[in-house]
C-alpha cells in the first residue's frame, strides 16, 4: 500500500495523494498543505472505514509536518 497525506483545513479532512516525484511526503506535505496546518502521513490501509466527516485527526498522535504553503 502507498503512504498518503491526511489534514484538516477549515474543519475539512482532507487527503492529498502524492504522485511520483523525487520530493519526500514530507517535503510534499510542507510544499502543499496551507502554512501552519498539521499533517499526517499514513499508510493508505489506515484511512478509517467511516464517512471521512467522522474522522477526529486529534486521535492521530504528533503531526509529521506543517505546512508551509501561503
Amino acid at each position: 500500500m502507498n503512504n498518503i497525506i491526511i489534514y484538516s483545513d477549515e474543519s475539512i479532512i482532507k487527503i492529498l495523494i502524492p504522485c511520483t516525484t523525487d520530493l519526500t511526503l514530507l517535503k510534499i506535505g510542507e510544499k502543499d498543505i496551507p502554512k501552519n496546518i498539521p499533517f499526517w502521513i499514513i499508510k493508505e490501509s489506515e484511512i478509517p472505514n467511516t464517512p471521512q466527516e467522522t474522522w477526529n485527526l486529534v486521535d492521530m498522535g504528533k503531526p509529521s509536518g506543517y505546512g508551509e504553503k501561503i
